[in-house]
């Protein structure tokens, strides 16, 4: 392990060498070793390169030193107000800042000299301080860019490529750990819609910028600055839309995405809009939203995020050939993107396609590795595999860092189920019921439990709790068969595996029925159908079956259908008796 000075002293070479993507790696891996250095805190602002980042790092250097004076000069040069963070935690940063052309080409290392140039001078006389207030300068003074009507690009936050294309979650935290400290990273853009020219720039140009930082409320004065002098821009109705959604004004987001859509029918962006408040707001409208997403790509067969949600939709349906069908038709701009490699990894895992499935995970984890649903999604397909104990190091990595995460607990709660640790399993499982009682999942693994440990009732009681929550719950009836079968009352449970038959749908369901089936006519001495049962559940696709009972099929099939030795009969040779000649007369 190289010392900390020395790395150190890499790291402040590498920022001097102006290789900025570096230098906030090697920062990362000196704060990992030391979070409380008020110095690896000041270099990273430096390093960072957006406000956001560089305002939390800042904020970090104050709630270690709150009478810090650069880090609070840096903050009020960012337009922030200094916190009092003796009082208040630090703000976790946001990862949606948006970028136009001319800002990226002010950034060009090989075109004019930009914001990195400039810091790399000052680093280069030793200033780091001056370094970041270099970026905070540069930020609060840059001139507005002319009209133009340049894509605007919304940069997402993706990792950096990485030697090994393996988990590396953060494990020892004992409070949140914001990712994007935690975890290598980087930038890669995604397009968004083009914004028109506007006669009033600098209002449109601050709307924008309020809308990087997150102000929401600027962002929108702005925007209805805007509208004052150039009421029919459709396109501001529909990136006012977006600030509405993004606040969780949804009446007004609607009105805002109706109001562009009454302006241009044949603007797309704003059915997409519509469709993300029937997806994301607080009515769930799942046919609405796959209209609306329709209309936006007939609009616009290029609107890459309206076919990334209909992908969405197609997993929330149970339709994982649909989803990726649309994925597919994303273009090249997206061909290095985590949220598609995730879908494709959630398709993939509901077609039982383990191994694609990991290959796209590990794919999106490497675009970014600050995606919590990554981890959450490669657990899941870890645990498919029957792999529990290497599922708890991505699982504690989302609780980490979404400690409200109740899908993610729940899956914590499986995983420490699988290896056998109960004791640890059931109080995560109480403390996702006491969250909503009306968890269908919960209530279905707390029942395996008690199962498993012998305790019917209380299995029976989970899921017949199930079924008043839902009577055509397959995992219900089926749980109903399996207590009655450890109640040694065979006949029930087969007649309940068969009652179970026609709510399953998927090929897990239907081989985990004919593996239970098979345990019940075997109980009732039917033999021949019970191998039958037995061969049809394995008959399905790999995978279909855990891997537990997978194995347990196999071995009393093996069993079953092993031929019983018959005795061979040796012959046993026959003498001949010679028949007595004839007396002699």
């Amino acid at each position: 392990m190289i010392p900390e000075q020395d790395l150190y002293s890499q790291a402040v070479s590498t920022f001097q060498a102006n290789d900025l993507v570096k230098a906030q790696d090697l920062f990362s891996q000196l704060l990992k070793i030391n979070p409380k250095n008020i110095s690896y805190w000041l270099w990273m602002s430096a390093a960072v390169e957006t406000p956001k980042e560089r305002a939390f790092c800042l904020c970090e250097v104050l709630r270690i030193d709150p009478e810090n004076e650069e880090a609070a000069q840096g903050l009020r040069m960012l337009g922030e107000k200094a916190p009092d963070l003796a009082a208040t935690p630090p703000s976790q940063p946001a990862s949606v800042p948006w970028k136009t052309q001319l800002e990226l080409a002010d950034e060009n290392p090989t075109g004019r000299r930009g914001l990195r140039s400039r810091i790399a001078v000052y680093s280069l006389l030793g200033l780091a301080i001056l370094a970041f207030f270099g970026f905070g300068i540069s930020l609060a003074l840059k001139p507005s860019p002319s009209a133009n009507d340049s894509p605007i690009k919304r940069w997402t936050f993706t990792p950096l490529p990485t030697a090994t294309q393996t988990l590396t979650p953060t494990l020892t935290s004992s409070a949140p750990v914001p990712l994007v400290i935690a975890l290598d990273s980087t930038f890669t853009p995604t397009p968004i819609y083009a914004a028109t020219p506007h006669n009033r720039l600098e209002a449109y140009a601050a709307g924008m910028r309020a809308y990087e930082k997150g102000d929401w409320a600027k962002a929108a004065d702005f925007f209805n600055q805007v509208l004052v002098d150039e009421p029919n821009d459709t396109d501001v109705y529909y990136h006012l839309g977006d600030v509405y959604r993004y606040q969780g004004a949804y009446d007004k987001a609607l009105t805002a995405y109706q109001t562009a859509i009454s302006l241009n029918t044949t603007f797309a962006p704003p059915y997409l809009g519509i469709a993300l408040l029937d997806l994301y707001g607080p009515v769930y409208k799942i046919d609405e939203a796959s209209m609306n997403l329709q209309k936006a790509i007939n609009l616009d067969p290029n609107l890459n995020l309206a076919y990334l949600e209909l992908a969405n939709v197609m997993l929330a349906q149970g339709s994982p050939e649909a989803a990726l069908g649309y994925l597919d038709r994303l273009d090249a701009t997206m061909s290095k993107n985590a949220l598609v490699e995730l879908d494709r990894a959630e398709a993939y895992l509901a077609q039982g396609k383990i191994d694609q499935a990991l290959t796209a995970i590990k794919q999106a984890n490497q675009y970014d590795r600050s995606l919590l649903p990554v981890y959450q999604v490669w657990a899941q397909i870890l645990q498919t595999q029957g792999d529990y104990t290497d599922s708890i190091a991505p699982l504690l990595t989302v609780l980490n860092n979404a400690p409200a995460n109740l899908q993610a607990t729940l899956l914590l709660a499986h995983a420490y189920f699988g290896i056998g640790e109960t004791e640890k399993a059931l109080p995560l499982i109480n403390e996702c019921l006491q969250q909503d009682d009306k968890f269908i999942d919960a209530y279905l693994l707390r029942a395996d439990i008690y199962l498993s440990e012998k305790q019917l009732d209380s299995a029976r009681s989970d899921f017949d709790t199930v079924l008043h929550l839902d009577a055509n719950n397959f995992e219900a009836n089926l749980g109903i068969g399996k207590v009655l079968l450890a109640q040694t009352l065979a006949g029930g449970a087969y007649n309940q595996f068969k009652a179970s038959e026609k709510l399953a749908s998927t090929d897990a369901q239907k081989a985990m029925l004919l593996y239970w089936r098979a345990n019940s006519l075997l109980a009732m001495d039917e033999t021949t159908a019970a191998i039958k049962n037995f061969s049809d559940a394995l008959a399905f696709p790999a995978n279909s079956l855990p891997p537990a009972l997978k194995a347990d099929a196999e071995a009393q099939l093996k069993e079953l259908v092993t031929p019983t030795p018959t005795p061979t009969t040796t012959p046993t040779p026959q003498k001949s008796t010679p028949t007595p000649a004839a007396a002699k007369k």
